[in-house]
Parts: structure tokens; C-alpha cells; sequence
């Protein structure tokens, strides 16, 4: 912020004096030039941003000044020929402190601004300074078409740089396994048709959906949320939904539902509910009647099975058997990979290539245990972990399926 701001001053704002001449000058064209960086970094825009840095510039004038001196006069002399001169900087340090507190209000800051693509902050800003240097009006005057045309290539060249750069295989993803900590997120991405997600995680000590799920989705473009599916009501998957909703867009919450519910995107792309048999079933046993979804995108099958228990899970069996209800290309492992999941019967049932298991590093349940870790390997089924993955992104590639991470940079492709 620093470099922007000093390059902005010294290129942009010259320009501008000449058309502003009031103390307005330097807050107003910095906040102006800064604005594309400040949106795409961290998604917000004080529109008291104007009135606070008046104040602040003011401040900071003397501020600085008054700091240097002291510190020569440190350096030079006795301790207490600075006493003055600390207490000064001492008064203007709280003063900067409090007016920047009493102005930061909430309601005057335009928030939840998806990041727009680091090619068109580039391109934005360097216009910016190009059309304000001294260079482009003697190019002007000088009729060197030639020159202006060079320097928007080289702007256009650069911006496609950092487009190049922001850019990560996770865009092409159309479902990403969250990194949540001990909890469980999925984001299907359906371009055009929405977002949807499919649990939110959370902590009782942390606020997982402002703190996690919210700067996630804008810094992946994201401006709001179609629908979201909560598997079953434990705090590590229906909390970060709940506080989501507070400080996001969701427009749907789906919380309930049983065997045989649909939701369509298009014929191509469902969701749909395998179990509980029944809904709202009063139990204290809530990893039992989980909801279990199968997620249809593209033919890409995925089978989401909350924290259902072996118990659970012989039920589904008996009540699927002699049919291809449960076979899936992904598996979202039960119960962040408790030994009390992941029945080896119901392993061979899925026929999964690729398992998910999202759980929280070094947590306190020994998640997941080498038990299911070794069934899952006997299946033959391929293990990704976001304790220590990170995010997990599935991308469909004409007849393949390529599975990325974000820690560990894996690639891997799949037929299907």
C-alpha cells in the first residue's frame, strides 16, 4: 500500500492539483487511484475513506516531523532534551489512533465486494498513471501516435501478467473441499447457475463464515451464495452456514429433506438426498440420520455423507441394495475418517475412485484413524486430506477428472 500510495503521488496527483487546489487534493486522487487494489484485496471501500484521511493527513504532517527530530535529538543529546518532543508524538500517536476509530463506521464502507481480476486492477491503474504523466500530453502534443500506442501495449502486456498470475487451476474447479479446519465445506460452482454449499463447518470459539467462508468466496469472485445444504445440525458443519448468513449473501437455506428430494440446476447437474428415510426425526442420534447426498455434475458422481455412522451406514445398504444408487467417482469420507465410518461393505459399494477427508490438523479425535485410512486403501481408493492438502478442487476434463490441491500442488488426472 505504501509503494502504491507513493507511486500515486508522485505520478497521479500533480495531475490533479490543477483541477483540485483545496487540502482535498491528495486524499481524493489517492483513494480514487487506490481504489481497483483496495476493492481486490480486501473487498471493501470506505466511502468515509475521504473524510478520514483529511483528518489523518493533517495529523500524520506534523506527526512525522516532530518524530524525527526527536530521534536525532535522541541521538545527539541528553535524554531529557527529547521529553517534550515524546510527549508531543506521544498526544498526536492517540489522536491519530482515536479520530481513525471514531471514523471507521461500518455502514459507511461499501463491503462484500467480490475481487474483480488482478488483469483489470492492473490495467486500471496503470491507465491511470500513463493517462496522467507528463509523457502522454507531450505524446499528444507531439502527434507520437506511435509511442501511445506502444505504451498501451506494454500496459496491456503487463496486465495480462498478473492475470496470469492470479490465476490458479482452482478457477476451473466446479467443487472445492474447503479447508475449514475440523469440519466440513463443499462449494459446487456452476458458473452461470450459481454457487451452492453444502455444510460451512464452524468452531464454538471461532467465527469459521466471517472469518473463512466469507473472505474465501470474494477472493474467489464470488458476490453470493444460491443455496446451502446442511448435512445434519453439529457445530462443525451448520455453524459456519449460520454465520455466513449474517455477513453474506445466502439466499436459500435447505436445513431439512429425505430420501427422494431433488435439487435440479439442469438436467445435467442434481442434487439429491439418499437418507435419512424420513425427515425431522426426533433422535438425540444426529451422525445416524445425517443427511447423505449425491451430487450429479456433469457425470462427475459425488456422494456426501455428512458424519453417518457404521450403523448408518449398514441402513443405506440394506435400503439400496441390488441397485447403483451409491456408486460415485468422489467419496466425502464420513465423519472426518472416524473409525466408526467407513464400513468396508459400504466402501465396495461406492466404487470411488478418490476419497475427500476434510478435518483439522493435529485435532483432538485422532481424525482420521489409521483404520479407515487402511480400508480406503485396500479399496484402492485414492486419499486427499485438507490437514494436509488444503482445499481440494475437482475439475472435469472431457472423459477426466482432475483433482488439485492447494497446499501440496498435486495434479492428478482420472478416467472416468
Amino acid at each position: 500500500l505504501s509503494f502504491i500510495a507513493a507511486f500515486g503521488l508522485s505520478i497521479v496527483t500533480p495531475r490533479f492539483t490543477r483541477i483540485i487546489k483545496d487540502i482535498l487534493r491528495i486524499p481524493i486522487t489517492l483513494q480514487l487511484f487506490m481504489l481497483p487494489y483496495m476493492i481486490w484485496r480486501f473487498n471493501r471501500f470506505s466511502l468515509l475513506g475521504l473524510f478520514a484521511n483529511v483528518v489523518s493527513v493533517l495529523i500524520v504532517s506534523i506527526y512525522v516531523p516532530v518524530g524525527v527530530v526527536s530521534f536525532v535529538m535522541f541521538c545527539v543529546f541528553s535524554e531529557g532534551s527529547y521529553l517534550y518532543a515524546e510527549r508531543l508524538i506521544s498526544a498526536l500517536g492517540r489522536m491519530l489512533v482515536y479520530t481513525n476509530e471514531f471514523l471507521f463506521i461500518e455502514r459507511g464502507s461499501l463491503s462484500n465486494i467480490p475481487s474483480p481480476s488482478l488483469f483489470w486492477v492492473l490495467f486500471i491503474m496503470l491507465m491511470t498513471a500513463f493517462l496522467s504523466s507528463e509523457s502522454f500530453v507531450i505524446y499528444v502534443k507531439r502527434r507520437a501516435y506511435p509511442a501511445i500506442i506502444a505504451s498501451f501495449a506494454a500496459i496491456l502486456s503487463i496486465s495480462f501478467l498478473g492475470y496470469f498470475y492470479d490465476s490458479t487451476p482452482f478457477d476451473k474447479a466446479s467443487q472445492v473441499y474447503v479447508d475449514v479446519g475440523q469440519g466440513d465445506s463443499l462449494h459446487l460452482k456452476y458458473g452461470k447457475e450459481g454457487d451452492i454449499l453444502i455444510d460451512g463447518g464452524g468452531r464454538a470459539d471461532y467465527n469459521v463464515g466471517n472469518k473463512v467462508l466469507k473472505p474465501y468466496l470474494l477472493h474467489n469472485g464470488v458476490g453470493n451464495i444460491d443455496a446451502s445444504l446442511i448435512t445434519h445440525d453439529h457445530i462443525d458443519h451448520y455453524k459456519g452456514i449460520q454465520e455466513l448468513r449474517e455477513c453474506f449473501t445466502v439466499k436459500e437455506l435447505f436445513d431439512g429433506g429425505s430420501k427422494g428430494d431433488v435439487i435440479t440446476i439442469d438436467s445435467s447437474i442434481w442434487i439429491k438426498i439418499l437418507w435419512p428415510l424420513e425427515d425431522n426425526v426426533n433422535s438425540e442420534d444426529e451422525n445416524y440420520y445425517s443427511r447423505v447426498y449425491m451430487v450429479n455434475n456433469k457425470g462427475i458422481k459425488t456422494l456426501i455423507t455428512g458424519d453417518i455412522t457404521e450403523k448408518g451406514e449398514r441402513a443405506i445398504l440394506r435400503e439400496y441394495e441390488g441397485t447403483d444408487e451409491l456408486k460415485c467417482h468422489v467419496l466425502k469420507v464420513a465423519h472426518h475418517g472416524s473409525r466408526f465410518s467407513s464400513w468396508e461393505e459400504f466402501l465396495e459399494a461406492t466404487e470411488a475412485k478418490v476419497a475427500i477427508i476434510s478435518v483439522g490438523k493435529n485435532n483432538t479425535y485422532g481424525h482420521p484413524s489409521e483404520e479407515v485410512l487402511k480400508r480406503l486403501s485396500n479399496e484402492g481408493i485414492e486419499v486427499y486430506r485438507t490437514d494436509m492438502d488444503g482445499a481440494v478442487g475437482i475439475i472435469r476434463d472431457k472423459e477426466s477428472m482432475i483433482v488439485i490441491t492447494n497446499k501440496t500442488g498435486k495434479y492428478d488426472c482420472y478416467s472416468l
